[in-house]
């Protein structure tokens, strides 16, 4: 399962999980080695959907890279540059190694991969960190991400990484709150609960679907053509002129 690569989802978090790449598992004979689960392999055949009869979700293991640009005591805002600048140059290993373990795991078993294609042109500001009051194990790192869209204009999103702090790993990201238009408030997209982020994503995609709908149908009222009076509305208006 892939998540779209669209403006209607927060472009971040497609960017990450990728866009158009299907995984093979370790139990695939088309594998390189049934002992290495190697997970960025491109389909060669025909896409198989929930839709067929014998579909099968496929576990993908999300492999961290061996040697990662940050070490134990690397502050937060260090970590989210360093995921960002992943997500920038489709980075697989190094993006996944920057989540944290549980992050990897659940959205493996829900055939999600941190799979980004890269976003050359992207460029991005990261703010300072700061620690959550309730938690000191929990950091939220406030970024801009900037990129093109596909008429070439810039497009921005604010986004707000929240972190994790692990003994034997230091700071590791597991999810990320931005703004939607059809929401109040930002709303969280917690990686390590890939089943409740995806749901959330379909009724965010629902929402806006409907607004867009609703505006315009209420367009196409606003530029329909003024009702011109019969003779009978006209001499009736004629008469109320002159009782007054």
């Amino acid at each position: 399962m892939k998540l779209a690569c669209c403006w209607t989802a927060p472009a971040l978090l497609a960017l990450l999980i990728g866009c158009g790449k299907s995984t093979i598992s370790d139990s695939d004979p088309k594998s390189p080695s049934n002992t290495s689960p190697a997970v960025a392999h491109e389909s060669q055949g025909e896409a198989t959907t929930p839709a067929d009869s014998d579909y099968v979700p496929q576990k993908v293991v999300n492999v961290p890279a061996a040697v990662l640009p940050v070490n134990l005591n690397s502050p937060p805002e260090k970590v989210v540059t360093e995921f960002l600048n992943a997500m920038k140059t489709g980075d697989d290993g190094v993006a996944a190694g920057l989540l944290t373990a549980t992050a990897r795991e659940e959205t493996g078993k829900h055939s999600l991969a941190v799979q980004p294609p890269g976003s050359p042109t992207a460029v991005y500001e990261v703010a300072e960190g700061e620690l959550t009051e309730d938690d000191p194990n929990i950091a939220q790192v406030g970024c801009v991400w900037t990129e093109k869209d596909e008429a070439g204009a810039d497009h921005s999103e604010q986004v707000i990484w929240v972190l994790r702090k692990l003994p034997s790993e230091g700071w590791r990201v597991f999810g990320m709150a931005t703004q939607m238009p059809t929401r109040k408030d930002m709303v969280f997209f917690n990686f390590e609960e890939p089943a409740e982020m995806t749901q959330l994503m379909e009724e965010i995609s629902q929402e806006m679907a409907a607004a867009e709908t609703a505006a315009k149908s209420s367009a196409e009222e606003g530029d329909a053509p003024a009702r011109t009076p019969n003779k009978t509305e006209k001499a009736q208006k004629g008469e109320n002129a002159l009782r007054r």
